[in-house]
């Protein structure tokens, strides 16, 4: 109950009195006592598990552990759960250095998706811009010409003392 590919992925087990039933990474230390072990801020990490894993749906307890691949010591939050039948304490934890590194890659990962968002957005808007100028000098064109055309034939109307045709004078 362990991943093999992994030695920091692992279930421990611990009777009620501390005693420890399972524990992968140092099988010699199985049927020892460890109810007032304390990590390096003075937490008594099995005490706590116990305790915890006692409550109706169990819960979390934080604290320093030796990580079984470099056997340095990094932040833990372990979840645990007591089997009453057998007086057991059942727990699996996670390494926050690990979760760590996770979110920073997350973060990254996030990161360069806003920066594409964001220029794609700021290209849109260019494009828009663009093109709505090309419209209104268009449309500014179109109208200005059709105005130049009915104040040509006002002007040439009055030459010859024709009457107004109102369809010349519409705009298209």
């Amino acid at each position: 109950i362990r991943n093999k590919n992994n030695p920091n992925e692992y279930i421990f087990i611990y009777k009620f009195d501390g005693t420890r039933v399972y524990y992968p990474n140092e099988k010699d230390t199985e049927g020892k006592k460890f109810y007032e072990f304390a990590d390096q801020n003075g937490i008594k990490v099995i005490k706590e598990l116990i305790d915890i894993s006692k409550k109706n749906i169990g819960g979390f307890v934080e604290y320093i552990w030796n990580k079984p691949n470099n056997k340095k010591t990094a932040p833990k939050i372990s979840y645990a759960k007591s089997y009453e039948a057998w007086g057991w304490t059942v727990g699996k934890g996670v390494y926050l250095d690990t979760i760590d590194k996770i979110v920073k890659e997350k973060k990254l990962e996030y990161d360069e998706k806003i920066a594409n968002y964001v220029l794609q957005i700021i290209s849109m808007t260019i494009l828009l811009l663009l093109y709505s100028i090309f419209i209104y000098k268009n449309a500014t064109i179109l109208i200005a010409n059709e105005v130049r055309e009915i104040g040509n034939y006002f002007l040439e109307s009055q030459k010859d003392d024709t009457p107004v045709n109102q369809n010349k004078i519409l705009f298209r």
